[in-house]
C-alpha cells in the first residue's frame, strides 16, 4: 500500500482546523506567510497562533524558510533565515535564529551552532 503524499495535511487557526490543500493554500497566499508557498513539502501541519507561524510537522523539502517556530519534522535543505527550531532534524542551511532543536547536520552560516554542539558534546 502507498503511502499517500500531499503538500499541506491541516493548518489550525484561532477560528478553526483547515484540512483541505487547496483551502490552506488559498489562506496562505492571503496571509502574510505567503512565502511558504513557494517551498517545497509534504505533509505539513501547520498552525498560527497570535500572528506567528508554527510548523508542527512534516518534511521542508527546499525553500527560504522566513520566520516562525519549527516543533518538529524534517528540514531536508533550503535556506533558514530567521526563527525558532525547537525539534527534529535540520539539513540545511541556517543563516540565523534560536536552535533549540534535536539533530542538526547543516551548514551553519552563524558559527552559533556548532559552538553549542561542540559545548554540549564536552560537557555530555
Amino acid at each position: 500500500m502507498q503511502v499517500q503524499r500531499q503538500r499541506f495535511k491541516s493548518l489550525e487557526l484561532e477560528s478553526g482546523k483547515i484540512t483541505s490543500n487547496k483551502l490552506i493554500e488559498a489562506h496562505l497566499y492571503q496571509s502574510k506567510f505567503y512565502w511558504l508557498l513557494d517551498c517545497e513539502m509534504d505533509n505539513v501541519e501547520l498552525k498560527i497562533e497570535n500572528d506567528m507561524l508554527i510548523w508542527l510537522d512534516g518534511t521542508f523539502y527546499w525553500g527560504v524558510w522566513l520566520w516562525g517556530v519549527w516543533k518538529a519534522g524534517n528540514f531536508k535543505a533550503g535556506i533558514w533565515k530567521g526563527g525558532i527550531f525547537m525539534a527534529g532534524s535540520f539539513t540545511g542551511t541556517w543563516l540565523k535564529g534560536v536552535w533549540k532543536g534535536n539533530i542538526f547536520n547543516g551548514n551553519d552560516m552563524s558559527g552559533k551552532i556548532t559552538k553549542l554542539q561542540n559545548k554540549t558534546e564536552i560537557v555530555q
